[in-house]
C-alpha cells in the first residue's frame, strides 16, 4: 500500500511537472481531438474551465468556513491559540482528501460500519442503514 502511494505521488508530481510546463499547448491539442464542431469545443472548454475554478472556490470557501467555526469553538472552549488551530484545521481540509486519495482510500463517508476501510458502499443511504442496524 505504501508503495501505490508512492508509484500515484510520483505519477502526480511527474504529470503535473508536464502540465505546468506545456499546460496551453496541451489544451489546444486535446481541443482539437473533440470530434465537435469548433463552435461546440469552446463551449465545452469553458464550462470545463468553469467547473474547475468553481470546485477550487468552493473548496477554499469550505476551508475558510470550517476555520472560521473552529476558532469560535477554541476560544469559546478555552484553547490556546484559536487562530493558529483554525488555520490548521483550513490547510488540513484541503489535505485529508489529497491524502486519502493519494494512497487509494475512499473518503470517510463512504466507509461501512464493518470496519475502516472494509467495504465501500454504493451510497451515504446504505452507509446510514448499516448505522442502524
Amino acid at each position: 500500500m505504501l508503495v501505490n502511494g508512492a508509484f500515484n505521488f510520483l505519477l502526480m508530481a511527474f504529470t503535473l511537472f508536464f502540465f505546468l510546463k506545456d499546460g496551453p499547448e496541451f489544451l489546444v491539442t486535446m481541443r482539437d481531438y473533440l470530434p465537435f464542431p469548433d463552435s461546440e469545443r469552446k463551449k465545452l472548454a469553458n464550462q470545463v474551465k468553469d467547473i474547475v475554478v468553481s470546485t477550487i472556490y468552493g473548496g477554499v470557501a469550505v476551508a475558510f468556513v470550517q476555520a472560521l467555526i473552529g476558532m469560535i469553538g477554541f476560544a469559546v472552549v478555552g484553547i490556546h491559540a484559536p487562530v493558529l488551530w483554525g488555520l490548521v484545521m483550513a490547510i488540513a481540509s484541503f489535505i485529508r482528501w489529497s491524502v486519502c486519495n493519494c494512497l487509494g482510500y475512499p473518503p470517510p463517508s463512504t466507509c461501512s460500519s464493518k470496519g475502516p476501510l472494509s467495504t465501500v458502499s454504493s451510497s451515504p443511504h446504505r452507509h446510514i442503514r448499516d448505522q442502524l442496524s
